[in-house]
Order: C-alpha cells, then sequence, then structure tokens
C-alpha cells in the first residue's frame, strides 16, 4: 500500500457510527401545512419501546448516550434501574420498558438513554431505541383513550395521530414528578 492509500482511508468513527443517525422528518399539520398557517407545531424525539414508538418533547431532551453500566441503588422503585455518572453529575435511570409494565428485553447494540431535563432534575430513560425527530402540528396530538391504562395515563400526554403510525406522547413533566416523588417517599421510609 502507498502512503497515498494510506492517508486517503477514513478514520473509524468511535463516538458516532451511522446506525446512531437520527433523522428528522416534518410531518404536516391537519391543515397541510408546517406551521406557516399560524397552529403551533412541536418537534418530538422518538424512540422505540418493542413495537410501538413514543414520543418526548425535544426541548426536553438534554441528550442520547450509548447504555453503560448502571450502577444498581438498594431499595429504589422498581423501575429506576440505578444511577449513571454523566460527566461528573450523578442522575437516576428509569427502565420506560418496566415504567409502562412492558415485557423486559434484554440489551442490544441499539438500546440508548435519553437525557431528559423536566421539573428542574435530570433522569436518563431506557429505551430500545432512538429512531428520529420530527415536527408535527399541535393539531394532530389527541388525548389519551379511554382504553389506556389507568396508571400508564399520568405519564402520557396524548397519542400523535400520523396517517402511518400512532407516536405515544410521554408527558416527561407527569413521568419524572412521579419518579421524584416516589424517590421522596422511599427516602423517608
Amino acid at each position: 500500500m502507498s502512503s497515498d492509500d494510506s492517508t486517503s482511508q477514513a478514520a473509524p468513527e468511535s463516538d458516532a457510527p451511522a446506525e446512531d443517525a437520527v433523522s428528522e422528518t416534518v410531518v404536516p399539520n391537519q391543515t397541510g401545512e408546517t406551521g406557516g398557517d399560524g397552529q403551533a407545531t412541536e418537534q418530538l424525539a422518538v424512540m422505540r419501546l418493542g413495537d410501538e414508538d413514543y414520543g418526548a418533547e425535544i426541548t426536553h431532551v438534554r441528550e442520547i448516550i450509548r447504555m453503560q453500566n448502571i450502577t444498581e441503588v438498594p431499595q429504589a422503585p422498581p423501575d429506576v434501574e440505578g444511577i449513571i455518572n454523566l460527566r461528573g453529575s450523578v442522575i437516576p435511570v428509569v427502565d420506560l420498558r418496566r415504567r409502562f409494565g412492558l415485557d423486559t428485553s434484554s440489551e442490544s447494540a441499539e438500546t440508548r438513554i435519553v437525557v431528559v431535563d423536566a421539573k428542574e432534575q435530570t433522569v436518563g430513560l431506557v429505551v430500545d431505541r432512538v429512531t428520529e425527530v420530527i415536527t408535527v402540528g399541535t393539531g394532530s396530538i389527541e388525548p389519551v383513550a379511554n382504553l389506556a391504562a389507568a396508571a400508564m395515563s399520568s405519564d402520557l400526554r396524548g397519542i400523535v395521530n400520523l396517517p402511518e403510525k400512532l407516536i405515544i406522547l410521554i408527558s416527561l413533566e407527569s413521568l419524572l414528578g412521579s419518579i421524584s416523588g416516589a424517590e421522596s417517599d422511599d427516602v423517608a421510609a
């Protein structure tokens, strides 16, 4: 191999391989426009849990990181996997599958921790994978149906009804509020 050949090869990407890429899609609101008509829009980070898509407001998502070792905390609520050290900050990590009563699955190369900020706290949410960032008209967000599990419905803000799929919209404020309340109860006990 000549010296020209060795310099033309790209260095492997250690921090962000191609499979970590998250696409961005603009979804028209019900009037067929993307906010130009004055209707409010929201950007959502779309995450996969099992066969379903869940969304969270992108304004609350601080970052998305690869799965890492999680330190278990004794007597933590069942859905709190433990804590991680994220650049010097210790943050709790919640398994959304457990939180929503879904079957647990083994960790894969696509498993991610979505680090979110809401209610003046930072929490990591374990998801099967992050698929995309989309912009939706607020008119496409419908209330949670009566058929939704009562225990879970407080953690849900609504359902994004798109022509090709439904996205379950997570209420991060409610989710994080109930987690911090459960942590306070455990500490007081």
